[in-house]
């Protein structure tokens, strides 16, 4: 059985690490604690030690809305802008709309898509997680049934993971296995 620090520390990652608005309050906080990582209790100073010294403000591209592609559209995609890589590297996602809208991919971050729930799961958490899949099965099965989708496009590989075992981990729920079967037959790293 794990010490209580462990099944705390744990906790708080799962309650801040997939919601990007308390990560990045975290790591606004962390910039201010650095000074003082020294005095801290183990593995709280190695997360310390791990924080940006410099905090990113939200991008543009993180928010629900659609990406016209230019000239003629070839093709419709959604984009998992993920939790914890919208935080740490919000470059990642605007460098992949820039690039597929380029080569006449309209991209769409779908309204209700968030974290794919791989945080959560990775740390036995199983109902959050199962909770992030069914919320991005629903938001991206909106977008299939309304303008269509052509793939869902993961530039973070955990998401990417995650998200093509939905089929799987929603298997034994009638009301969504097919639903996320689906979803998980349309990702794209």
């Amino acid at each position: 059985k794990r010490p209580l620090p462990d099944r705390l520390l744990r906790g708080l990652l799962a309650f801040v690490l997939p919601h990007p608005t308390r990560f990045r309050l975290a790591l606004l906080g962390a910039f201010y604690a650095k000074p003082f990582a020294r005095l801290m209790p183990g593995r709280l100073k190695g997360l310390l030690a791990m924080a940006p010294s410099q905090a990113r403000p939200p991008s543009a591209v993180d928010r629900p809305q659609v990406f016209a592609a230019e000239g003629s559209r070839r093709a419709r995609v959604a984009l998992m802008t993920g939790c914890a890589q919208q935080v740490l590297a919000p470059e990642i996602n605007e460098a992949t709309v820039r690039l597929l809208t380029r080569h006449g991919v309209e991209v769409v971050v779908a309204r209700g898509a968030g974290c794919c729930g791989a945080l959560v799961h990775h740390m036995g958490r199983e109902d959050p997680a199962l909770d992030a899949a069914r919320s991005n099965v629903a938001a991206w099965t909106r977008e299939l049934e309304g303008e269509g989708l052509d793939a869902i496009i993961i530039n973070a590989s955990g998401c990417g993971t995650t998200v093509k075992d939905y089929g799987f981990m929603l298997r034994e729920d009638s009301e969504w296995k097919d639903r996320a079967a689906r979803i998980s037959a349309l990702t794209k790293d």
